[in-house]
């Protein structure tokens, strides 16, 4: 019998007696028992919320929703392995914002920790502000067990791959135009994630809609 565990940022296997460790940026190195899987046969699992302030009061975001120039939002994503998480928002008019990593909205950057909260912005009390660009916009979220080298190129894929309700979650948005601050703190609840086709194997997709007006 085989198994893993994590502990801090060190990988143990075991077989039987025998136990090996090694840092988990090497964990390719450490695939020496018959079964067990490497990253690249692998999926991550990343929960995701967004959330909106409304006349001082946090709601979910869910498929359909519209916001205006007068709400704010955040993100927040919680991946059950080690894992490369990039969060893209399209606007209406083509262009592509990157939301993580990016320096703008955490400090916090790749890979991220199995059961770890982040969110955007970093900041609990810090909001994304609505642009100006009304219409339907996407929040993308992709995952890979494996640094992706050209994420962006992936995301513009996803964005043009035709999708179906049974593996996409549909909705409505917009483009981030800045950054408030106000105090407040929420609370996060799961959602199920989904993961459409992609051009890469076993990487995970998450994506939802919602409407500026």
């Amino acid at each position: 019998m085989q198994f893993q565990c994590h502990i801090g940022d060190v990988i143990f296997l075991f077989k039987r007696n025998l136990k090996i460790k090694c840092p988990k940026n090497y964990m390719q190195k450490c695939y020496l028992f018959r079964g067990l899987k490497s990253d690249a046969e692998i999926t991550p699992a990343v929960s995701v919320e967004i959330k909106s302030k409304k006349n001082n009061r946090i709601e979910l975001v869910h498929q359909g929703d519209a916001l205006t120039n007068k709400d704010s939002y955040s993100i927040e994503f919680k991946s059950k392995n080690y894992a490369y998480v990039y969060i893209y928002q399209a606007d209406s008019s083509g262009k592509i914002f990157d939301l993580f990593p990016s320096t703008t909205l955490s400090s916090r950057s790749n890979p991220v920790k199995p059961g770890e909260l982040y969110r955007l912005p970093e900041n609990i009390g810090a909001w994304i502000h609505l642009d100006n660009n009304k219409g339907k916009e996407q929040i993308i979220v992709m995952a890979h067990m494996n640094e992706i080298a050209e994420p962006e190129k992936i995301c513009r894929q996803v964005i043009n791959a035709p999708s179906s309700p049974d593996n996409v979650m549909l909705a409505s948005a917009r483009g981030p135009g800045g950054i408030a601050d106000d105090g407040m703190t929420s609370q996060t609840q799961s959602q199920p994630a989904v993961s459409p086709p992609s051009s890469i194997k076993n990487l995970f997709v998450w994506k939802q809609y919602f409407n500026h007006r």
